[in-house]
C-alpha cells in the first residue's frame, strides 16, 4: 500500500517575498508537519503489526516556484 501526500502553502506576507522559495523560512513549519506525520504513521504501521521494515519513509518530492514565475510580484 502507498499513502500519498500532496499540499499546498500560501505566503502572503511581504516580509517573505525577500527569500528565494528554497529557504523561504515560512515553510519551516509546513516542512516539520509533513515530515513528522510520516514519522508518527511509519511508527504506527510498525506498532500495529508492520514489521520493522514495514513502512519505508521516501525521499520528499518538493517544488517552490519562485513568486515571479507565478505573476506575483
Amino acid at each position: 500500500m502507498y499513502i500519498y501526500t500532496r499540499d499546498v502553502e500560501r505566503v502572503n506576507l511581504p516580509i517573505f517575498n525577500v527569500f528565494p522559495p528554497e529557504k523561504n523560512p515560512a515553510f519551516n513549519g509546513a516542512d516539520e508537519l509533513w515530515n513528522g506525520m510520516q514519522t508518527k504513521l511509519k511508527k504506527f504501521v510498525k506498532d500495529n503489526g508492520g514489521g520493522e521494515n514495514g513502512a519505508t519513509i521516501m525521499p520528499p518530492k518538493t517544488y517552490r516556484p519562485s513568486l515571479s514565475s507565478l505573476g506575483c510580484k
